[in-house]
């Protein structure tokens, strides 16, 4: 793992997004296939709200490790965030399918089936509403 990696990864956790994308960054312009760095500069953009560049990002990283959980899960977080809930649901599947001892993925997919609740209910009140 690179300097800067880790310097990114330190920044992330302490919610220092911007700081932690320029390193990220830095990473990838040194390894453009650096699948944690596409992981975690996705997951900054995300912060930013910059959804597109976010997922092409997350992507990348799952196209280069289709077996890293991380990638997967940060998947998941985008595409709930645009409210994508079913592909969402089927990202964090993919996640714990790969690492189910990873409390965080449970987490995340709880969190979405909440999300699905509140959309069916939603959807219930307006049909209720038309008749």
């Amino acid at each position: 793992m690179s300097a800067a990696l880790d310097r990114g990864l330190m920044l992330y956790q302490q919610n220092r997004y911007e700081l932690a994308e320029t390193e990220f960054r830095q990473v990838l312009a040194d390894d453009p296939e650096d699948t944690y760095a596409h992981t975690f500069l996705g997951l900054c953009l995300l912060e930013r709200k910059e959804y597109r560049p976010a997922t092409e990002h997350v992507e990348r990283a799952i196209h280069l490790a289709p077996d890293m959980g991380i990638a997967h899960w940060a998947h998941s977080r985008i595409l709930l965030e645009r409210n994508y809930v079913d592909p969402a649901l089927r990202a964090i599947q993919e996640a714990i399918r790969l690492e189910p001892e990873n409390a965080d993925y449970h987490a995340q997919e709880s969190a979405i089936y909440l999300e699905k609740s509140k959309w069916q209910d939603a959807l219930n009140a307006a049909e209720q509403g038309l008749q």
